[in-house]
């Protein structure tokens, strides 16, 4: 029933295991630093959730096995990741819980950064 988060500049060894017991684990993968190959995350979530963020220029692989629960993969933005880029392999259950990753380019601004500077715009007078 609590929270993990991994995020800024970190190194990801080649298997790294993470687990959600009725809580949640955040990593974020966009500053990472990672070696040539291949990198494994194995991944337990049970009445839990595990989210995950990858950069678009690293390939990654997302299979497992969900018992009333969900495990998926989902791009924002386009993958840019070059045939010879580092994989990330994820894979693990989710025993009523869930697995969530999620591909982004982490150059561009977050959505609510975007809506902010949509609405600042409105509201100037100059129309600047």
């Amino acid at each position: 029933m609590a929270t993990v988060m991994r995020q800024g500049e970190w190194t990801l060894p080649r298997l790294y295991r993470v687990m959600a017991f009725m809580g949640q684990v955040d990593l974020d993968l966009t500053h990472v630093r990672i070696g040539s190959g291949t990198s494994t995350i194995e991944v337990a979530s049970v009445m839990g959730q595990v989210n995950i963020i990858v950069p678009h220029n690293l390939r990654v692989e997302s299979h497992g096995d969900p018992l009333l629960g969900e495990f998926k993969l989902k791009y924002t933005a386009p993958s840019a990741a070059a045939y010879d880029a580092p994989l990330i392999v994820i894979k693990g259950t989710a025993l009523m819980g869930g697995v969530s990753v999620k591909v982004v380019d982490p150059t561009q601004p977050k959505w609510i950064d975007r809506w902010r500077r949509r609405r600042t715009k409105g509201s100037d007078p100059a129309g600047a």
